[in-house]
């Protein structure tokens, strides 16, 4: 979120007053813009990710933001898909997988297949 309220209060000619901004998050019970960003938990983050970003959103700071993220993702299993040739998040990174399935389905298949036979492996020795 931290990247999107930058972008924002640089497109609306704001971002001098962010602390202000800070401010009345803080009233309305949110967290400072600082706070907002996955990138404080992206270490968490152990099973299989696939992120897909659009690379020159306009409301965000990408690529750098993204990639910042997906490199301190904690597990070593993860895939970053870029939609290029766009600035428009809403209208083709969120129905980039309605357009190219294959990509998701694909990722879906080889991390929940394993997760299958880890099931069925545990269940005739485990608990």
């Amino acid at each position: 979120m931290s990247a999107i309220f930058q972008a924002f209060s640089e497109l609306q000619g704001v971002a001098q007053y962010q602390e202000l901004i800070d401010l009345e998050l803080l009233k309305m019970g949110a967290f400072p813009a600082a706070d907002m960003t996955p990138q404080l938990f992206a270490s968490a983050i152990t099973m299989p990710n696939l992120t897909i970003q659009v690379r020159d959103d306009a409301w965000t700071k990408n690529p750098e933001d993204a990639q910042k993220t997906f490199d301190m993702l904690g597990t070593k299993e993860k895939e970053m898909i870029w939609v290029e040739n766009t600035t428009r998040r809403f209208k083709d990174g969120y129905n980039y997988f309605g357009r190219y399935p294959e990509k998701v389905l694909a990722f879906f298949d080889r991390h929940m297949k394993s997760a299958t036979e880890r099931q069925k492996t545990m269940g005739a020795t485990g608990p």
